[in-house]
């Protein structure tokens, strides 16, 4: 454990929650102590602080702020130790935190001794902790190693930064809190969790990058996609940064679209020359993989991707034809008549197929709460694509997170509805969530009739003029110059998002005679 003050591990603290210059005077206020004190404790500090390649940056009548990569600050975070409330609020998250902090250290180790103070707990919890560590790395290529110099995550480069990846984004997912902003297409609540690990300028240079490709090739990815692959690229660059990393394992592609590569390597060199790094070309091609099996949204057919490098036609189509008629029959529910269902999963299921041949894995951070609201639905889902896998692609597995977005797909169509009252659903998590979130909407308000899906983007162009209310899981209060009432909702729709639009609806119709309800 860092062998300083109490005092100083809070003027630490104050630092590393403070992105911008903090007058000293605030510091010496909120512990206080004489400023010159707090001076003192920086001096004495610096050593402690270039160890972890921290530097105290200094301006006059601003301040003083701490100089780091957000790995290192949330490193040196780590190692100062939680505070006793911190440990009251997230003690049953605390092995995840434990799990993430031996990512980003890997391949290097830490002692039981020194987690135990880090985390304020006995070492017979931290061991406790690593059962539960050793359980979430079950059935990967990830090892909890304990040895004579300590404990470690052994493993290949790119499942490190995947399981980095799954921490990150699956925290805090159900509602959007902050304010929507004009120049990113990350949500609030994305662009929140990034902001934990990653400097803001860092995460507005990679997504600009991405933006510019997307621009390039002529249509956007889709969300989830768009996110997934920024996530991994700042996980990438970090790692890089701070020498922390294996070389990834050159994946043979059979077939290269040389206009997207290229397009792809032009658009990164800008990148390097802006952070001054320098990435391998095995890097290079692990981003033209996650970009080339990636969905898309928007776009006419003849504008899409060619997303069939390494699989075959005919035995996708059987793959599909087949997941189709084997959900509508254990369902009794015929969705092969439903062409936006076999449009939107068919684009989804050439894109996982080519995800999973190449090794690539996106996050859902749905996962868990859709698991938990639909478990037969996700048990009977895994069962049929696990035995189709069996018969056309016995070398694939495919994993829950993809499970979960098929499950969504199949779970919207379930719960659609004709009936018609004019609203409009705005959500950014993705094509599948969104038109969840539309069919449960339809399922507790049959009066009600979801004349849209939109992006955030597409609000301040739409005509809302035929529209009643707004349903969004984001938050939009600028970006409507009409005074339509908004819901704000979770894209499940729970009881709570139920009661939230009962009441917003109780006061809108109030002059109406018919109260929709659910």
């Amino acid at each position: 454990m860092i062998n300083i003050s109490d005092r100083q591990k809070e003027v630490l603290r104050c630092l590393i929650y403070n992105d911008d210059y903090i007058p000293v005077r605030k510091i010496s206020t909120k512990l206080n102590v004489s400023e010159k004190t707090i001076y003192r404790d920086l001096k004495s500090m610096e050593g402690l602080l270039n160890s972890y390649k921290i530097k105290l940056s200094t301006r006059k009548g601003k301040g003083v702020k701490l100089a780091a990569s957000e790995q290192n600050k949330n490193i040196l975070l780590f190692e100062l130790g939680q505070t006793r409330k911190d440990i009251e609020m997230t003690g049953s998250l605390r092995w995840k935190n434990i799990l993430l902090y031996l990512l980003w250290i890997s391949p290097n180790s830490s002692s039981i001794h020194k987690l135990s103070n880090m985390f304020f707990v006995g070492e017979t919890s931290i061991v406790n902790d690593f059962k539960n560590i050793e359980k979430k790395l079950h059935n990967t290529s990830l090892k909890l190693i304990k040895d004579h110099e300590g404990t470690s995550i052994i493993g290949d480069e790119y499942n490190i930064r995947c399981m980095i990846n799954d921490l990150i984004m699956k925290q805090y997912i159900n509602r959007a809190r902050s304010q929507v902003r004009y120049d990113t297409r990350l949500n609030d609540e994305n662009y929140n969790q990034l902001c934990a690990y990653f400097s803001e300028e860092l995460i507005i240079s990679v997504e600009n990058t991405l933006v510019q490709i997307e621009k390039e090739l002529g249509y956007e990815l889709g969300y989830v996609y768009f996110i997934n692959i920024i996530t991994h690229i700042l996980i990438a660059i970090e790692r890089i940064k701070e020498d922390k990393h294996n070389e990834l394992e050159n994946i043979e592609v059979r077939e290269v679209d040389l206009h997207m590569y290229r397009i792809i390597i032009e658009a990164f060199q800008d990148l390097e020359r802006q952070l001054n790094i320098s990435l391998p070309d095995s890097e290079i091609r692990h981003i033209f993989l996650h970009i080339s099996s990636a969905g898309v949204e928007g776009i006419t057919e003849s504008k899409a991707p060619n997303n069939d490098i390494k699989t075959n036609d005919n035995i996708k189509d059987k793959f599909f034809e087949e997941l189709i008629n084997e959900v509508s029959k254990a369902l009794n529910n015929n969705f092969v008549t439903n062409s936006q269902l076999k449009d939107s999963l068919y684009m989804h299921i050439s894109s996982m197929i080519n995800r999973i041949n190449f090794n690539i894995k996106i996050t859902c951070p749905l996962l868990q709460d859709t698991m938990d609201e639909f478990p037969e639905m996700f048990s009977l889902i895994r069962d049929i694509v696990s035995k189709l896998c069996e018969k056309y692609y016995s070398d694939l597995t495919i994993n829950d997170d993809e499970i979960c977005y098929i499950v969504l797909y199949f779970q919207a169509a379930l719960e659609q509805h004709r009936e018609k009252y004019n609203i409009v659903v705005v959500c950014s998590t993705g094509v599948g969530t969104s038109y969840l979130l539309k069919g449960r909407i339809q399922q507790n308000y049959p009066n009600l009739h979801v004349v849209d899906v939109l992006p955030v983007k597409q609000l301040q162009d739409y005509d809302f003029s035929e529209i009643d209310l707004v349903i969004s899981t984001i938050r939009i209060d600028n970006l409507l110059d009409e005074d339509i009432p908004v819901a704000y909702t979770s894209a499940l729709f729970d009881k709570d998002d139920v009661n939230t639009v009962t009441k917003i609806l109780e006061n809108l119709n109030e002059e109406r005679n018919d109260i929709y309800g659910r």
